[in-house]
């Protein structure tokens, strides 16, 4: 019997050009070699389409016109520096000088430990069109600094789009430190990684409503993993973040580990 697998009530991941202004960057990090021993889980029936699918794809295609515009989004080439400067009936936020990470991280699963069902790690969720994930064992680095580990394989057909999400509790008012290590091993023309920190309130009849979010887009694959760093201011009324990485438009990506942290100016 096809599987839904766990979804907040009444959320969705948000669109890229919905967003309180955030910066990404990326850098190169050690190499990454798969280890034998994958589960895979996700084949086509196995998890529902998101209720939201074709309204979602409708306000995506509405952001990728504005994107080919260059009024909303700017996305980048591994490497290089993006802005975010959509906000959904905000003013625009600047990013403070000199902030940093501090704290303890608030992901509950960094390094992505796998679940007893094999497919998804602990604590994460999955939306979309069908993708199928699995659970990865990985050597991260090399020489004596290479190290084990657990990774989060999502894959999606040609024009697909969906992703994986942490849920994390947040505080309204605060500046917010989110990383993200991936490795994408490939993209169908025209496909790209977002790479999310987005903005929610629980409403009392469970439904979550979006208030915003801060999105890296990465439009290359290759064979090495970057690190994806933002930073997003959370709205006043914003109880819970999600981060995520999602595939739109079909291909596959590696999800090596996930951050987020409070964040302050020094």
């Amino acid at each position: 019997m096809p599987t839904t697998l766990p979804r907040d009530a009444g959320s969705t991941p948000q669109t890229p050009f919905l967003g309180v202004l955030g910066t990404g960057h990326t850098v190169s990090v050690s190499s990454v070699t798969l280890r034998p021993g994958s589960h895979r889980k996700g084949e086509d029936g196995d998890l529902a389409p998101s209720p939201l699918a074709a309204r979602w794809r409708a306000v995506l295609g509405i952001g990728l016109a504005a994107v080919l515009a260059g009024v909303l989004i700017e996305g980048f080439r591994v490497g290089v520096a993006s802005t975010v400067p959509g906000t959904p009936a905000a003013a625009h936020q600047v990013v403070p000088k000199n902030l940093v990470a501090v704290g303890a991280d608030l992901v509950p699963n960094p390094s992505m430990l796998p679940a007893a069902t094999p497919g998804l790690a602990i604590d994460l969720h999955a939306w979309g069109q069908f993708p199928r994930l699995a659970d990865v064992p990985v050597t991260i680095g090399t020489g004596a600094s290479a190290h084990e580990g657990h990774a989060q394989l999502v894959s999606l057909r040609h024009t697909r789009t969906g992703g994986v999400w942490f849920t994390v509790p947040v505080s309204a008012g605060r500046w917010y430190a989110e990383r993200i290590d991936v490795l994408v091993r490939h993209l169908d023309p025209g496909a790209y990684v977002s790479v999310n920190l987005e903005w929610y309130h629980l409403e009392q009849d469970g439904v979550s409503e979006p208030l915003g979010a801060s999105v890296t887009t990465l439009h290359h694959s290759g064979s090495s993993p970057v690190t994806v760093r933002q930073f997003g201011f959370s709205p006043a009324t914003a109880d819970r973040a999600h981060v995520v990485v999602n595939v739109v438009g079909g291909g596959e990506v590696l999800v090596l580990g996930a951050e987020l942290h409070l964040a302050v100016q020094r």
